[in-house]
């Protein structure tokens, strides 16, 4: 995990700050919910969509389905 702490009298004018991290690294997936969904973990929280296609290319959703 990075931190950073930068106080307002070092900074004379806005500035842009850009963090860099470790990509998350996947721990299991595997289907849940009677086969409906397609539950995947990281080693960390990871915000994004729920839409099927917002998260995998098209290859692997046409292998998917249909669903939401």
């Amino acid at each position: 995990m990075f931190a950073f702490i930068i106080y307002r009298e070092s900074c004379q004018s806005p500035a842009e700050l850009i963090a860099l991290a470790p990509a998350p690294v996947l721990q299991v997936a595997h289907f849940c919910d009677g086969l409906r969904k397609v539950c995947i973990e990281f080693d960390h929280n990871v915000d994004g969509s729920e839409k099927c296609a917002d998260v995998f290319d098209s290859d692997t959703l046409s292998l998917l389905g249909d669903g939401e």
